[in-house]
């Protein structure tokens, strides 16, 4: 895969790696078909999101902040309520991932109270455990998505690129 690394002087360098086997999404819906061993890539990395991710399962944790770093995306991690406070007070993010069930502040509460203040954020808020409040927290609440774990890394990358790119993005077409 050819990635785009940022140089000291914002210029673009393009490398060649061996490719993953995921398919990415494309904007409305469709999903990228690539070349079994390489294909090319281009990425504005000054246009590259940020994403707070937290959540209190560290393994967890890990492995989602590794998918997205895949993609290339900042991935900003925080234990907890609290460490994402902390988090926030130095970067604000273009997204927000959070796991729901965590001691402390559950990602409920983190979203309620981060969304008084930032409303634009959206936030992906993601839980094992089987219950019906989450999903309509989610839907009740603007820019928010509830997602139930276990999930595939291509279907959490497409929600996540769907997320990014807005309402609009996730919205139906129009009949012609």
């Amino acid at each position: 895969m050819w990635h785009n690394f940022p140089s000291p002087h914002n210029t673009r360098k393009l490398t060649n790696m061996p490719q993953p086997r995921l398919p990415l999404p494309l904007p409305g819906g469709k999903m990228e078909k690539r070349d079994p061993e390489f294909s090319t890539r281009v990425e504005d990395f000054s246009l590259t999101a940020v994403i707070l991710l937290v959540d209190d399962d560290e393994p967890v944790r890990v492995m989602l902040a590794r998918v997205l770093r895949t993609q290339g995306y900042v991935v900003l991690q925080a234990e907890n309520a609290i460490a994402a406070y902390r988090v926030l007070e130095e970067r604000k993010p273009d997204l927000i991932i959070s796991d729901i069930v965590m001691p402390g502040e559950s990602g409920i509460e983190l979203r309620r109270n981060l969304a008084a203040r930032w409303p634009e954020i959206p936030a992906i808020l993601i839980s094992g455990y089987s219950s019906e409040g989450p999903a309509e927290f989610a839907a009740r609440t603007p820019n928010t998505v509830f997602v139930q774990k276990p999930f595939a890394a291509d279907q959490f990358l497409a929600l996540v690129e769907s997320t990014l790119a807005g309402p609009a993005a996730t919205s139906p077409s129009p009949p012609e």
